[in-house]
């Protein structure tokens, strides 16, 4: 990728000529790691919910897991054409063909409330085991919340533009006149695929949130820390493709969407006439003054 404020780099020809051709390439690579913020939680006895850095949590707590990834990649190229056909007329044509590739996998925190299914997490956070137990029955380090969002994704997309250009700037009787139109051609193409997360059995991790054996396919009954300073899943938490001999054991079912896809075709047609007056030309002269 360039520098901010550079261009790709550029293959012209036929500068200071009638007929000018410029092709050009860029590649764009990001490798980031997703952060849904703070879950947020009700004080006991308190109506309103706040985020929990309201309550003490560091606002800079990451809750999710190391294996989280927003990993891009976009190619395009770009190639440009123009001809001075006339004194009045120019006629270009741009055309882009672009690739996109994102892989992203996240975890969020959703749910802290006052619940057994979150392990009393907003009396917890507090000191509370439970809501109706004393301040201080509780390690506020220990406060546990839910987990959600959906499965890893990989997305692979590419599209063409073609933007063709006439400008005619002629002089209809005492008035200039600019016209430009044209057409803008697009297609676009997107795929889809969407995995699932294989949660660990009962041999390989003690569930803390709820009864893994009541809802096997809940991410929900994986717990995370407030106060994690690991952030590694646990052991058998991993990505699976979901087919039918797959499935089971994960968070999807068999009415889970695997792939998606879209396709796109636009075509637009626009066009712009302006009359320009002789004082007017002659008032932009005199205000940029001369040459």
């Amino acid at each position: 990728m360039p520098p901010a404020g550079a261009s790709p780099p550029t293959i012209a020809l036929g500068l200071g000529t009638d007929t000018q051709w410029s092709l050009s390439y860029m590649h764009q690579h990001t490798d980031a790691i997703p952060d849904y913020g703070l879950v947020v939680a009700q004080r006991p006895g308190q109506l309103i919910a706040e985020p929990v850095s309201e309550y003490g949590v560091p606002r800079n707590t990451f809750t999710g897991f190391n294996t989280d990834e927003d990993r891009n990649d976009a190619d395009l190229v770009t190639m440009r054409i123009a001809h001075q056909a006339t004194r009045w007329l120019t006629v270009s044509n741009d055309t882009r063909v672009a690739s996109y590739s994102r892989y992203f996998q996240y975890t969020t925190t959703d749910t802290c409330d006052f619940t057994a299914a979150t392990n009393f997490c907003s009396s917890v956070l507090f000191g509370q085991a439970t809501p109706t137990s004393a301040v201080g029955t509780a390690d506020p380090k220990t406060t546990l919340a839910q987990i959600g969002g959906s499965g890893p994704y990989v997305q692979n997309s590419w599209g063409v533009q073609d933007v063709a250009t006439a400008k005619a700037d002629f002089k209809l009787g005492a008035f200039r006149n600019v016209t430009i139109a044209g057409f803008d051609l697009s297609y676009q193409n997107a795929d889809r695929t969407i995995y699932a997360y294989r949660l660990p059995t009962l041999a390989q991790y003690t569930y803390q949130l709820g009864d893994h054996t009541v809802n096997p396919a809940a991410t929900s009954a994986v717990p995370l820390f407030f106060n994690n300073t690991n952030h590694s899943p646990p052991p058998g938490y991993t990505m699976v493709y979901p087919t039918a001999a797959t499935i089971a054991g994960t968070n999807d079912t068999s009415t889970s969407v695997v792939t998606s896809g879209g396709r796109a075709t636009d075509l637009a047609f626009f066009a712009r006439t302006a009359f320009i007056s002789p004082r007017k030309s002659r008032d932009r002269r005199r205000a940029r003054g001369p040459l």
